[in-house]
């Protein structure tokens, strides 16, 4: 087969896949820094600035993941309670399907549809269990939430009922309720900041140096705290794009999660490679 073919041939939607993760190019370059390095919080930016390259290098595909993301997680939620439980255990697993995506372009190869299922096919039971552990963690913090507000409404309702029967009682529960339940809620997303500094690098940590999931959650935390202000500017930055993709019909989100993702990929490289 002449090279023209050759080209033309590695061009063809129709022609077989060749995705494999048994080859030694899925393989990161470079060592891993043990619980990452610092880097400046205005890094976040030059993140989404090379998380929007890799989404320019193949659009279509890209738009595609996510699309197909976006199903996976809505078919999953359809399904009464399992579903919402299934989606948290699964998440890993397909976010590490997405890194090994970035990798491919990283590394000069086309990104395809088979890598958002990758994870299913390397270190798999690793990764769901960074899933379980995370979902075991969120259902505990809300758990703990559930708890305060019994016992918030118990303490008003008793307190009113001691100062005035029926009436002192619905007097407490309106006053004390409103400001102790909106305590409780900033509680309980400063105890879900921990969570997600654990899973946001575990996933990649997992799939690309073969952690143990424990491992590889406590890794992850430790180089999110390290680079809290990074990651802070990541998340504000990323939050008012979502808001402005209103204008668009919520069309510039199918550009805004692959750069996401990528960006997501490049921080790791820079934090636990340094490179």
């Amino acid at each position: 087969m002449s090279e023209q073919d050759q080209n033309q041939a590695s061009h063809n939607p129709y022609t077989a896949s060749t995705f494999s993760l048994d080859e030694p190019k899925y393989e990161v370059n470079g060592e891993l820094i043990p619980n990452g390095v610092k880097v400046n919080a205005g890094d976040a930016i030059s993140w989404l600035s090379e998380g929007f390259d890799f989404f320019k290098r193949n659009p279509g595909i890209w738009i595609a993941l996510v699309i197909i993301y976006i199903v996976v997680n809505m078919v999953l939620g359809l399904v009464p309670f399992l579903g919402r439980l299934a989606t948290t255990i699964l998440a890993p697993v397909l976010t590490a399907g997405l890194m090994l995506g970035c990798l491919a372009q990283d590394q000069g190869r086309e990104l395809e549809i088979e890598h958002l299922f990758a994870g299913f096919k390397r270190n798999t039971g690793k990764l769901v269990m960074v899933g379980v552990l995370s979902l075991v963690a969120y259902i505990a913090v809300f758990v703990a939430l559930a708890i305060g507000i019994a016992i918030l409404a118990g303490g008003a309702a008793m307190t009113g009922a001691l100062s005035g029967g029926a009436q002192g009682v619905m007097s407490m529960m309106g006053a004390g309720m409103g400001i102790g339940i909106a305590l409780l809620v900033l509680v309980t997303v400063l105890l879900l900041i921990p969570v997600a500094m654990a899973t946001y690098y575990a996933p990649a940590l997992v799939v690309f140096h073969d952690l143990e999931a424990i491992d590889a959650l406590k890794m992850s935390f430790a180089a999110s705290l390290k680079n809290l202000p990074a990651l802070i500017v990541l998340g504000i930055v990323v939050m008012v794009l979502a808001v402005l993709s209103v204008v668009t019909l919520f069309l510039g989100l199918l550009v805004l999660l692959p750069t996401a993702f990528a960006a997501h990929y490049v921080s790791y490289k820079r934090v636990f490679l340094n490179r």
